[in-house]
């Protein structure tokens, strides 16, 4: 079964603490963590939380 995952992370460039958010959808909360780093590459420096919604 495929959940949608809520990914909280901090951007590579800081602009005034503002945090980016994304949606992935994924079976397990690796597989949520492994396709945002791929999706996301470049654009974030740590994730700060991951949350499954529904």
């Amino acid at each position: 079964m495929t959940y949608t995952w809520k990914i909280v992370y901090n951007p590579v460039v800081m602009n005034g603490g503002i945090r980016g958010v994304a949606l992935v959808e994924a079976d397990t909360e690796q597989w949520a963590i492994k396709t945002f780093m791929e999706q996301y590459a470049g654009q974030y420096s740590t994730i700060d939380s991951v949350t499954k919604l529904g």
